[in-house]
């Protein structure tokens, strides 16, 4: 499995790791390293979660 960013969601994605970095040197850059270790296990594993259905 390969997972895809939206377009809007990588912007938000690096948005947030700027303003990380801001706030702290170096908290961008464990954020973006954080949501890659995420993503691996995801990749690697991706029936492991619970199916979220839309409830509205």
């Amino acid at each position: 499995m390969t997972v895809k960013f939206h377009s809007e969601a990588r912007k938000e994605f690096f948005e947030a790791a700027e303003y990380y970095e801001e706030q702290v040197v170096g908290l961008g850059d464990d954020f973006i390293d954080e949501v890659g270790k995420v993503l691996e296990v995801i990749e690697q594993q991706p029936s492991s979660g619970t199916k979220i259905t839309n409830t509205e």
